[in-house]
């Protein structure tokens, strides 16, 4: 069971009258298929704290959106705001971000933000974040670090964690990456 207060609904949709529902989603396939993927990635202790605030507020965007008919209407938010927000990842993307630290930098909402970055960058604020840690991560390997020294400079939290997603965006380990290297040189 999901129970999402009104006052914090009203502030994600950006309204002061109340908010009310009359519709049953229960029925709504879709929705229940995103709200047991969203159970799944708040449970799971390996999933970084930024990416479960995307996929909530995501979450709480759509339903809204599907519950209240609202239009997909067009963000009025600068691009300098989001190349801000762009900014600060890159400034500080070996600490632990939030969503809340990024969009306060930017003065951008959270719930904006993540809309925005996609619809202007092509991926999420905490896509971006995982780029960036992978390529300071390369540049690491290279130097020659061990692995897990690797993985605590670049901002995961353990050699595990940097594993996952380094094999996701390189296709291959950084271990075997480090050897293909390593074999180029030769």
């Amino acid at each position: 069971m999901l129970y999402i207060k009104k006052d914090y609904l009203k502030k994600i949709l950006k309204t002061k009258t109340p908010v009310t529902f009359k519709i049953n989603i229960t029925d709504n396939k879709n929705i229940i298929k995103h709200y047991l993927h969203l159970c799944n990635n708040l449970i799971d202790s390996k999933i970084d704290i930024l990416y479960k605030q995307e996929k909530i507020e995501e979450f709480i965007l759509m339903i809204s959106r599907y519950l209240l008919f609202l239009p997909n209407e067009e963000y009025n938010v600068s691009l300098s705001k989001l190349y801000l927000a762009k900014r600060y990842i890159l400034e500080h993307f070996k600490e632990n971000l939030t969503l809340e630290q990024i969009s306060k930098n930017s003065g951008v909402s959270k719930y904006y933000l993540i809309r925005l970055f996609k619809k202007n960058f092509g991926i999420t604020p905490y896509e971006y974040l995982i780029n960036l840690r992978i390529v300071a991560a390369k540049k690491l390997i290279l130097e020659g670090l061990p692995l897990s020294q690797v993985a605590l400079e670049v901002g995961f939290s353990d050699q595990s964690h940097l594993n996952r997603f380094f094999k996701r965006i390189v296709a291959c380990p950084p271990g075997e990456y480090k050897k293909s290297i390593f074999y180029q040189d030769l």
